[in-house]
């Protein structure tokens, strides 16, 4: 490899032993041509699929680089849920010759983790904002960014931070398995943090767009024919590997689980649709609300809606319960992964499937950093049998291959987040055939996971949703 001939590494990349926590666990092939390409190549990305080992592949590139005291510190950006289960996980299991900690909490704890002399500092994406100030003070000689596509809207107080924080480091690798999931024009702002000196990349954001998109409507911009080629330029070094061409991953199943409304969510859902539709035809829906607008029937396929007041209305849901309870139960009683896009839906389903004897809980937005980590470990390592999920809470880098069985109780407006959370359970280290199902009551649900499966920009189907309703 071109690394093998750089002189100015005190040990040879053949001589590394690549830590790992057991012996049998040998890196694959392609983890270890993307641990030689970052070496190679300060400013770069790891566009590889979900699974691929992109975490292991980017901690062997910067131990290999502390070897050789090319850098001292790291800064690892994550998001929230990814701070303690993957990355800290990773570090403690296989690199206890290195120190790390973890900057979150309190912003006297954050600062005290960031002045401190550990190797590792991880952060969560939201915190480079808060501790901006102490992050551009402290001298991080490299930046890795987990998920990149948190900081593709250049625009904001994020991203405008992440950049600053970026051009004083010597290296930043930018991860992400989907570095578009909603359309070309997210690319920018991953560039301008990564490697802003890439000449490809236009000189101003209106002229990328330019080169990328067209507008057909105020609120509506669609591809042009080359926006993958520019894109392709301005993601520049990179390297990509994808998951079923490197990784000996059994097959992964997706089947739609067709259950009927009860009498009362079909009278709820007509209502709603009937008034949906009115506010469609006097062009009251526009493209900036048609996503909220188009929630309310998901919600209530689901089994609860919002009224006018705010306040909770639950809908009897039990065909789709026991539709799902009888997959759990079909399988041998498996662990199963519960995807439910609302509050209401997670608590109802944990005290439903506790009711009738599994060992159950949930992870939400709102769950605590320490709880979320233990109740993976418990899912993946002990007893606890369902894990109902809102997508969002571990839609990125947790692992969850005890379980093979994903079901869809409630479907996400954002290919981003379906596609990361179904990744949960196609990584590397996963034996099984994975199932995945899809709960579909209704037009909507069914015409959104086409969309999701489709890979189309949402905003750009969304409206048109209503004329099928």
């Amino acid at each position: 490899m071109i690394i093998e001939q750089r002189c100015y590494w005190k040990m040879k990349l053949s001589e590394y032993t690549w830590p790992m926590m057991r012996d049998s666990m040998k890196p694959y092939q392609h983890q270890k041509e993307s641990t030689y390409f970052k070496l190679a190549n300060p400013r770069c990305y790891d566009l590889s699929d979900l699974g691929t080992g992109k975490t292991l592949s980017s901690l062997w590139a910067a131990d290999f680089l502390l070897i050789n005291q090319k850098i001292k510190r790291i800064l690892i950006v994550s998001p929230l849920s990814t701070l303690q289960s993957v990355w800290g996980s990773e570090l403690y299991r296989h690199f206890r010759h290195r120190s790390f900690v973890i900057a979150h909490g309190p912003k006297h704890v954050r600062a005290a983790a960031i002045a401190s002399t550990k190797e590792f500092v991880i952060i969560n994406h939201d915190g480079v904002v808060m501790m901006e100030r102490e992050l551009m003070a402290a001298k991080f000689d490299l930046i890795i960014i987990d998920e990149l596509t948190a900081f593709k809207r250049h625009t904001t107080n994020r991203s405008k931070s992440m950049k600053r924080i970026a051009q004083r480091a010597k290296g930043v690798w930018g991860l992400t398995g989907a570095p578009t999931p909603n359309g070309p024009i997210e690319a920018y702002g991953q560039a301008i943090v990564v490697n802003p000196a890439n000449q490809m990349i236009p000189v101003s954001y209106s002229k990328y767009r330019m080169k990328v998109e067209y507008q057909i409507a105020p609120h509506l911009w669609i591809p042009t024919d080359n926006a993958e080629k520019e894109v392709f330029k301005i993601l520049q070094p990179a390297i990509r590997y994808e998951r079923d061409k490197c990784i000996d991953i059994p097959p992964c199943v997706y089947e739609n689980l067709i259950v009927e409304f009860s009498k009362e969510q079909r009278q709820v859902y007509d209502e709603m649709k009937e008034q949906l539709l009115y506010e469609y035809k006097q062009g009251l829906i526009t493209a900036v609300n048609a996503g909220v607008k188009m929630s309310k029937l998901l919600q209530i396929a689901a089994g609860s809606v919002k009224n006018d007041d705010g306040e909770i209305l639950k809908l009897d849901s039990s065909n789709r319960d026991e539709a799902i309870w009888e997959i759990f139960e079909e399988s041998g009683k498996r662990k199963l992964i519960v995807f439910a896009a609302f509050r209401a839906s997670i608590e109802h389903l944990v005290e439903f499937f506790t009711k009738k004897g599994a060992k159950t809980a949930s992870i939400f937005g709102g769950t605590p950093l320490h709880v979320r980590s233990k109740l993976i470990q418990d899912f993946q390592d002990r007893d606890l049998q369902i894990l109902v999920i809102q997508p969002q809470s571990t839609s990125h880098g947790v692992t969850l291959t005890a379980a093979n069985i994903i079901v869809w109780h409630s479907l996400v407006p954002s290919g981003e987040v379906y596609l990361q959370a179904n990744g949960r359970i196609t990584r590397s280290g996963q034996t099984r055939k994975q199932l995945i199902y899809h709960c579909i009551g209704s037009q909507v649900e069914k015409r959104l996971l086409s969309i999701l499966n489709s890979k189309t920009k949402l905003s750009a189907e969304v409206l048109d949703m209503f004329a099928d309703l």
